[in-house]
Parts: structure tokens; sequence; C-alpha cells
């Protein structure tokens, strides 16, 4: 057509009796119009569906991605829950973009041994959710059983010794004063009292004569504390590293 339309004098003159066959012998044009009118047809049905459907930037961040940090792991110790549980609303429960359902995946996703098998049947729903928090709570939440597990846990300590040369003085000192900083630290967490004298006794109890005798005279400056012999302990040990090749 739009040759045709172009064309003028002589050319137009001679093609006119080509095109009016063209037309008779194919009428092109009905059919151009019957295809205009399917296609405007399409486009008013595309409109009302996309009226229709919900708006894509609402539907993704009702179902946003979580930002990409690493989620906790919690497998039953109650000693971990509340770090555990802080850092999981951190990440998860706080957000308020996703459904509970969504929530409790992530949740299961984020538990292992007796602490997933604790919630392991409850269905995917958001009542469940909060059901799972409940449970997981009232198992591994209780700070009656949290503080009687820390203490255990001090009880456990390694003992150091100081009659197997120098650099394993070191070796076991330097394990002692870090498993005691967890112990004291998730202590600190949980709120408990660090500054008591079974506390001090029990690590003191750990240590031999050499490092007992630091203590003793650290403590002649007196307003002696639980934090302090923790100090100490850290003081003793870099100086011994720095005198151990």
């Amino acid at each position: 057509m739009s040759v045709r339309t172009n064309m003028t004098g002589a050319e137009r003159t001679a093609d006119t009796p080509i095109y009016e066959n063209f037309v008779t012998n194919t009428p092109y044009l009905g059919t151009l119009f019957q295809l205009k009118k399917y296609l405007k047809n399409l486009r008013s049905s595309r409109q009302i569906l996309n009226s229709a459907l919900p708006d894509p930037n609402q539907s993704t961040q009702s179902h946003m991605h979580l930002p990409k940090i690493s989620l906790p792991k919690f497998s039953g110790n109650c000693i971990e829950y509340v770090s555990f549980w802080n850092s999981f609303c951190a990440g998860v429960h706080d957000l308020t973009t996703i459904s509970n359902s969504v929530k409790f995946s992530y949740l299961k996703e984020c538990l292992s041994g007796p602490a997933l098998l604790l919630v392991k049947s409850l269905p995917l729903t958001d009542a469940s959710y909060n059901e799972a928090i409940r449970l997981l709570k009232e198992n591994y939440g209780q700070p009656e059983e949290i503080n009687r597990n820390l203490h255990i846990s001090l009880r456990k300590l390694p003992t150091v010794h100081s009659n197997h040369g120098p650099e394993i003085l070191c070796k076991e000192l330097s394990t002692f004063v870090d498993e005691f900083e967890i112990i004291y630290l998730q202590m600190l967490e949980q709120n408990f009292d660090t500054n008591t004298l079974s506390i001090q006794m029990e690590i003191e109890g750990k240590l031999p004569p050499p490092i007992l005798e630091e203590i003793l005279k650290a403590k002649e400056a007196g307003n002696w504390s639980t934090d302090k012999l923790r100090n100490v302990l850290k003081t003793i040990l870099k100086r011994k590293l720095g005198v151990v090749p």
C-alpha cells in the first residue's frame, strides 16, 4: 500500500489495472480490517487482565527475599537459645513483609536435632509458627535450666597443668581462657549474676599454683570480681605467650 501511495503520474496509471485485478482476486483489505479489529480486542483484553492481577511490586514486597545474611542455627542446646532467638528475630521474625507461614519455613531451616524434631510435625501455617515459638521457648528458653547448664559448663572446663612444661601450660591456659570467655558472655546475655564466689571458686579450682599466686596478688588491690579474674587471666596468658616461642 505504501508503495502505491508514493506512485505518481504514469506509474500510478500503469499500476491501476494490476492493483484492481489483485484486489478483486485477493480481498486482503477485508482481512486486514479483521486483523486490526482482532488486535484491538486483544489489547482490550490485556488491559482487563492486567487490572485484575495484583500489583507485581506489592507481590514482590509481600514475598520478598530475606537479606543475604547467614541465618543462625540451633540444635537444642538451651545455653545457645537466647543468642539464636535474638539473631533469628533480627533476620526473620521482626520482618513485617512476610507471612508467619513463610517465617515458619525459615525457622525450620535453622533447626536441627531435637529442636527440629520438636516442631517438625506442625503443618506449615501461620498458627503453627506461633506454636513452634511457644514450644521452643518452653523447652529451651527457661532461665533456670539455662543457668543450670551454664554452671555445668563451668564445671566441665578443662584443668590447666603447670608440670608439663611452659608450652603445654600456655596451650591449656589459652583453651581455658577461650572457653571461659564464651560461658561468661553467655551468662551476661542471660542477665545472670556472674559476680559470685561460687563461680570464682569454680574457675580457680581449675588453675595451677603458679597462676593462682598471681591471682592472689591481684586480689590484694581490693574490689575483686569475676570480671577482674577474667581480665587477670587474659593478662597472664598474653604475657606467657610472649615468653614461649
